[in-house]
Formats: C-alpha cells, structure tokens, sequence
C-alpha cells in the first residue's frame, strides 16, 4: 500500500462520521412511580442502555411541572434522573 493510498483511507475514514445528531427527550417523571430509590436508578439504567444501543447521541430530561425562579433540590426526580445519567456516562477505573 502506497502513501498516497493510506493518505485516501484516512480521508475516508474521517469523512464516515455522521453530519447530525440524535436527541431524544425524557420526562423526569417516569421515574415517579417506581416503588424505592433501587428500581429507579434500575429504570435510569435501562433507559440509558436502550440509548447506547440505539446510538442516541443527546437526552434531555425536562421537567413537566417547570416553575419559573424554582431551583431543584436533591430530591426531586429530575436532579435523580440527571445524577444517574451522570454518573452512567462517567469513566470508571
């Protein structure tokens, strides 16, 4: 194999990316009405599976009952649903 052939490979192979992205958005509520704090990190987790197989590039999780000014504290679903995905999406040694 010649350069000029590694050279036009490598072209190629950085021009196989995709030019979009795809998002999909999730209430925090479907949390909601698991049972314990156990089924609901096991819900994020299966959501955040179903994600990667898909190859889902974005998740926004929103808030259904938004209030303008209001902070979210460290119990409400959102934040619990925001930290899993969090911690799902970190690197782990």
């Amino acid at each position: 194999m010649t350069e000029d052939n590694e050279n036009q490979s490598g072209d190629a192979a950085q021009q196989c990316g995709r030019s979009w992205t795809v998002s999909i958005a999730v209430p925090s509520s479907i949390v909601d009405n698991a049972q314990s704090p156990e089924l609901r990190s096991y819900l994020v987790g299966q959501i955040a599976r179903c994600l990667v197989i898909y190859n889902i590039d974005e998740i926004v999780v929103y808030d259904e009952h938004c209030i303008p000014g209001f902070v979210f504290e460290a119990d409400s679903s959102i934040y619990f649903v925001f930290a899993n995905i969090h911690y799902l999406n970190s690197q782990h040694t």
